[in-house]
């Protein structure tokens, strides 16, 4: 992913619709926790549809996107009516990058991908049940890298 230039910035801010960028009239209340939530969310939505040159199509599940991805992310009468193709489905799902760059994307490798590992070195995912509402209660069951290979 490449840094925004200078006047690419200037457009920014210049486009209050834009869904890249939090604007507040006032910094009271509760609206500083709130900017601060929209810069994570931000900064991490990036991050996640970053291609990963490396990989290719051939390093996603299909088993998975389909059985079990698809089913959860979408109603069933939804998918029935879905006439797309296999890459428009993942390029929907920002699993590639575009139908026709079927460039993985970090999103992609760390949702199907059949070994993230090898693109992503240190990637994991892990699943913490918490006996309560703060991150600072105690876990109860926690799980890493559960997810089945295929």
């Amino acid at each position: 992913m490449q840094p925004f230039t200078d006047d690419q910035l200037l457009e920014l801010l210049s486009d209050i619709e834009s869904d890249a960028s939090e604007r507040k009239r006032s910094f009271k209340g509760g609206v500083p926790d709130a900017a601060r939530k929209a810069v994570c969310a931000f900064a991490n939505d990036p991050f996640d549809l970053y291609p990963i040159p490396a990989a290719k199509l051939s390093d996603l599940s299909r088993v998975i996107f389909e059985s079990e991805y698809l089913p959860v992310a979408f109603a069933a009468d939804v998918l029935e009516d879905n006439n797309r193709s296999y890459e428009e489905r993942l390029a929907s799902c920002r699993m590639i990058v575009s139908p026709s760059d079927t460039t993985p994307t970090v999103h992609g490798l760390l949702s199907i991908g059949k070994s993230p590992q090898e693109h992503i070195p240190g990637a994991a995912v892990q699943f913490l049940r918490i006996d309560g509402t703060s991150l600072s209660d105690a876990v109860i069951d926690e799980a890493r890298n559960c997810r089945r290979q295929l």
